[in-house]
């Protein structure tokens, strides 16, 4: 503060320490430890997206126009797991040019398909309110659809199976493709009128919290255990509230306790989401405290009393010298005011020598005239300017004393905030009582006295007036030498009043919910009975519907929209809306920002690209705001994706003639072999009928011999064959990345995935059965084969190949 408040050798020493070090606000704690090396690649990910207009103009340079995403980007980044870092840290250590993955993607597509994608992109970004307003009208109704009970679902004319594939189904969509779905909803059915009026037919409490429920999407285990935790909290606090005595909880009666505690126990998770959703952390906290307080005061025992009027004692000499009244005022106040009081006090520690100061401040009449003369100050005078210097030394001060005996962070944000927030006149007042502080005053109480100050001088109910001179303070008149006990004489009320207000909310929030579950109105099952009418019997494909699609199972309702919807193949060719060129796979041997197609390396060096550019992506947030960025990246993503399956039909072509080249030297070599066999086959005949002249009666027997040695050599070629087949089998799998064959990816009778599916089998009961170890091999057989199982080929050998590997390393 200034000179009149500290010594001035004090005063030059605070200064010139701020001079010296800056702000002297509390260190700030260091960050959670991570893994090494992890906040190096954060900050490259995070200053990539804060220079993303020179990074990747063309097709993410979008974000620069949107701050918010790019916060939301840097938000996203600091989230990432270890594991992810780790993961990313790796790619970018094998892709030291990883910052150019967008511009590279787009360089590889053909000048007139870009400029093509770029206006589709613009098309569809321009969609994005439309594709938020889809996902939210229709997961907030898949959210109450799955709290009914199955006759309740009933009347909707469907089923829980039904609405947990719908929702896995809508989910599994990203922005682009819902993009398309909303376009061909909006184009053949009433979807945005019938939406709207079911979610209209919810009562508020239900809709909020389906609303609430639907943007949080599927519940994880961490969601239901806080929910388990808020349930057993809830409940614990209605079981002390109506312990309470009926004083203390006016208009909250045992039944409306018993009520709610009944809702709460039998609610389940979803329902209880919606209603923690629309509960504050303040207003549970509020509720919490207030009921603490509550049971203090209920249950006070002689030695609390005793200590109670201790410390009416030392408020009374504290503030002796403000005189009779206040002593008298003192007198009167009830064991709950002396409660409040005394915890207000205890976060002052030096109350006991700051409130004579305060006290003898407020009834100066010099104080009230310097408080009057400020109020008038015009805000650009010289008087002015002195005030807000002391403002500023004081909070310089404050700020230099946090972490001195007594100065909690607490202590000092709270003063900090009366200082900035005071106007003229309040300064003046905080400045008239810094000039009565004793020149050695410790820093806790130089700090303390500016919310002393504040807190006693505002006017209320309960105001005990030591004079009549007004002073106004920009927060209603005071008067002059008035100690304000009024900010204790409330807290009961309020604490009552808290109880009843969050009990009468939870109360009201989980009635309303119970009640429309249990009763659904007819009202409300016309209105989403036809909304979800107007979305199941939306075409996707050939006449068939989104209902019928459905009921084959998600997976296929899955595939069957992403391919109707145009996401699949040439789906420009078929893009809604907007008019693009068909472009067919580059020949082989074109160049490509990866290599030349055909080429193995170009493939790999593709799927490093991709990789990088996936995670580019996956990184910006699906909200409205950034909805038409993420949306026109995905639209020249897609012409990206159809280069890959250029890449890998060629690369796969180039490895089958490869392969048929070997197979025909291989069976050229086998040709040979079975000639001679052929040739031996003729003498032995020969030899045979010659032993026929002359051992007619032995002619039978060998001639089965014969037979049986052509058959062995037969079987010979074939089991040394299966043997290489398996041997080449084994090594590709052995190779990892890069290695792949086609023919390996693919299943019969176009290739032989089946049988690298088997041998990797044998090979782990192999290792099991003389005692090995086989790591995780169980586990990625297994995703192999739910991946065949979904014809996803080349995600099943990829698979295969990780679990062989994870026997041989």
């Amino acid at each position: 503060m200034r000179n009149q408040i500290l010594p001035p050798s004090l005063l030059a020493a605070v200064v010139a320490l701020a001079l010296a070090s800056g702000s002297l606000m509390a260190a700030v704690a260091p960050a959670a430890s991570r893994a090494e090396g992890s906040g190096d690649t954060r900050a490259q990910l995070a200053s990539y997206f804060d220079n993303i207009g020179t990074n990747s103009p063309t097709v993410l340079g979008a974000l620069q126009k949107s701050p918010e995403t790019v916060d939301a980007i840097r938000s996203r980044i600091d989230s990432m797991s270890d594991a992810e870092v780790a993961e990313l840290q790796k790619m970018m250590a094998e892709m030291p040019t990883w910052e150019i993955a967008p511009e590279a993607m787009a360089e590889a597509l053909p000048l007139d398909m870009r400029q093509q994608l770029t206006s589709a992109g613009r098309y569809y970004g321009t969609k994005a309110k439309d594709v938020q307003a889809l996902r939210n009208d229709a997961f907030t109704l898949i959210a109450v659809a799955k709290l009914l009970p199955k006759e309740q679902l009933a009347k909707l004319g469907i089923d829980g199976k039904s609405v947990a594939a719908m929702e896995t189904t809508l989910g599994s969509l990203d922005p682009l493709q819902t993009a398309l779905l909303q376009e061909r909803l909006a184009r053949e059915s009433q979807w945005a009128t019938t939406s709207r009026a079911a979610i209209d037919s919810l009562p508020e409490r239900v809709q909020k919290g389906a609303f609430a429920l639907a943007s949080h999407g599927v519940l994880t285990q961490q969601d239901l255990a806080g929910l388990d935790e808020f349930r057993r909290q809830m409940v614990a606090i209605t079981a002390r509230i109506d312990a309470l005595p009926p004083s203390m909880r006016k208009d909250v009666s045992s039944e409306a306790i018993n009520t709610l505690r009944g809702r709460l126990t039998s609610a389940t998770p979803d329902m209880l989401f919606m209603i923690r959703s629309q509960l504050t952390d303040e207003q549970i906290a509020t509720m919490a405290k207030s009921v603490e307080l509550l049971e203090r005061v209920s249950s006070l025992d002689d030695e609390e009393l005793a200590g109670l009027e201790q410390f009416r004692e030392q408020l009374r000499t504290a503030v002796g010298n403000a005189g009779t009244a206040v002593n008298e005022q003192i007198d009167r106040l009830r064991p709950d005011q002396l409660i409040v009081l005394q915890d207000e006090m205890s976060k002052h520690p030096e109350w006991k020598g700051v409130m004579p100061v305060v006290a003898e401040t407020l009834r100066d009449p010099a104080v009230g005239q310097a408080v009057q003369q400020a109020a008038a100050i015009s805000p650009g005078s010289a008087r002015a300017a002195e005030l807000e210097k002391f403002r500023n030394d004081a909070i310089l001060y404050v700020r230099s004393a946090e972490g001195a005996p007594g100065v909690t962070p607490e202590l000092a944000r709270r003063s900090i905030e009366v200082l900035e927030g005071a106007n003229l006149a309040g300064l003046t007042l905080i400045h008239q009582a810094a000039l009565k502080m004793p020149a050695d005053a410790p820093k806790s109480a130089l700090v303390s006295l500016p919310p002393l100050v504040a807190e006693n001088a505002v006017n209320l109910d309960c105001v005990v007036s030591l004079g009549s001179i007004s002073l106004p303070l920009g927060i209603g008149t005071v008067s002059l030498g008035s100690i304000d006990f009024n900010w204790i004489c409330t807290p009961l009320e309020n604490a009552i009043n808290s109880v009843e207000s969050v009990v009468s909310s939870v109360v009201t929030i989980a009635t309303d919910i119970w009640n429309f579950v249990q009763t659904l109105p007819q009202l409300a099952v016309d209105a989403i009975k036809a909304a979800f009418n107007a979305l199941l019997d939306i075409e996707i494909a050939n006449g068939v519907t989104l209902r019928a699609l459905l009921a084959q199972g998600v997976d296929s309702a899955l595939a069957a929209m992403k391919q109707a919807l145009g996401l699949a193949g040439s789906w420009w060719t078929t893009i809604q809306g907007v008019t693009l060129p068909e472009i067919p796979c580059p020949p082989r041997n074109t160049w490509t920002p990866f290599g030349q197609v055909g080429s193995s390396d170009a493939l790999r060096n593709y799927s490093k690209y991709k990789f990088i550019m996936d995670k580019l992506i996956e990184m910006i947030p699906d909200t409205e705001v950034s909805l038409p960025v993420k949306i026109s990246a995905q639209v020249l993503y897609a012409g990206f994706e159809y280069l890959g399956v250029c890449l890998e039909i060629e690369a796969s072509a180039v490895d089958e003639e490869v392969t048929n080249t070997r197979w025909e030297t291989s069976a050229t070599n086998q040709g040979s072999i079975f000639t001679s066999i052929g040739n031996h086959d003729v003498n032995m005949t020969n030899q045979h009928n010659a032993l026929s002249l002359q051992l007619n009666n032995q002619g039978a027997a060998l001639t089965s011999l014969v037979q049986n040695e052509s058959l062995t050599i037969q079987t010979k070629v074939q089991v040394a064959s299966d043997l290489n087949l398996r041997l080449a089998i084994e090594r590709v799998l052995q190779a990892g990345e890069g290695s792949e064959l086609a023919m390996f990816q693919l299943p019969r009778p176009w290739g032989q995935l089946e049988l690298v599916r088997e041998i990797v089998s044998d090979s782990i009961d192999g290792v099991l059965a003389v005692g090995g170890v086989v790591n995780q091999a169980g586990k990625y057989l297994s995703k192999g084969d739910d991946y065949f199982r979904q014809s996803k080929y080349k995600e099943a050998f990829e698979e295969f190949q990780k679990a062989y590997r994870e026997l041989t390393r």
